[in-house]
């Protein structure tokens, strides 16, 4: 997951614009499924741990928790 240019990886910017953050949760669950051997719930609060640290998604992550709380 390197970043050979720009801003973003590749897995979230593949064209060098940030996918939506659905899709990149999505992709990134069953990938923590998979590799992991953890039930979705646990590999969805792994992937909004990891999310909350990485600067494309922090803010989004953050303003998503405050409208579900």
């Amino acid at each position: 997951m390197l970043i050979k240019s720009g801003r973003y990886c590749e897995f979230c910017a593949p064209n060098g614009q940030l996918l939506p953050l659905s899709k990149i949760i999505e992709r990134m669950v069953k990938a923590v499924v998979k590799k992991q051997g953890v039930s979705e719930d646990v590999a969805l609060q792994r992937v909004i741990a990891h999310l909350r640290k990485m600067p494309a998604w922090k803010d989004f992550i953050e303003k998503l928790e405050k409208e579900t709380t």
